[in-house]
């Protein structure tokens, strides 16, 4: 069972978590591997299904959004998806079909500094996943609390518990605030 969360506060908070189980061919689990990186400034890519579909396509939007980063810049999470899109849907096309019928699912978290959400300071989360074969984005609603999740443990209750506590922290909300003040 494997899972990745993406979740938002109305506080302009953001968090990506995964475990690190992987299921190997021979029947046995592991826990080994990690699921959740950064993209680039204020955004992060979570994988679930083929690790061998996710990497790859890791490796394609890594030397895309994290090499070639200016500093300064910053993607915003919609505009990332299309391309993202793109991508993926092409990487996953050239993987060996044993790979395929695994699928793969991506989880896109990142701050949208383009968009207001009505009061000085706060800065909107869209979190965005993205299906194989497709991969369309679908984006969660913005409410008070908003959270996709992707991978088959990812419905598990005490998951999401989880989750809920890293906008009870005290310092969840400083860390926002120091993007938004690095992005001006």
């Amino acid at each position: 069972m494997t899972w990745v969360i993406g979740a938002s506060s109305v506080f302009g908070v953001g968090v990506l978590v995964s475990d690190v189980r992987v299921s190997l061919r021979n029947g046995q689990r592991r826990d080994m591997l990690r699921k959740v990186y950064a993209l680039g400034p204020y955004i992060g890519l979570g994988f679930a299904g083929s690790v061998a579909c996710g990497f790859a396509i890791w490796e394609v939007l890594q030397s895309r959004y994290s090499v070639a980063t200016p500093p300064g810049k910053t993607y915003e999470p919609e505009a990332a998806a299309v391309d993202i899109q793109r991508i993926a849907r092409e990487v996953f096309r050239r993987q060996p079909a044993a790979e395929r019928d695994v699928g793969c699912q991506l989880l896109l978290v990142g701050c949208s500094f383009k968009r207001d959400m009505g009061w000085p300071g706060a800065t909107p989360i869209a979190i965005i996943r993205m299906v194989a074969p497709h991969f369309v984005p679908h984006a969660a609603k913005r409410d008070l609390f908003a959270a996709l999740h992707i991978g088959s443990g990812s419905k598990v209750r005490e998951y999401k518990r989880l989750v809920r506590t890293y906008f009870r922290e005290p310092g969840a909300q400083s860390v926002c605030k120091q993007a938004r003040a690095g992005h001006r």
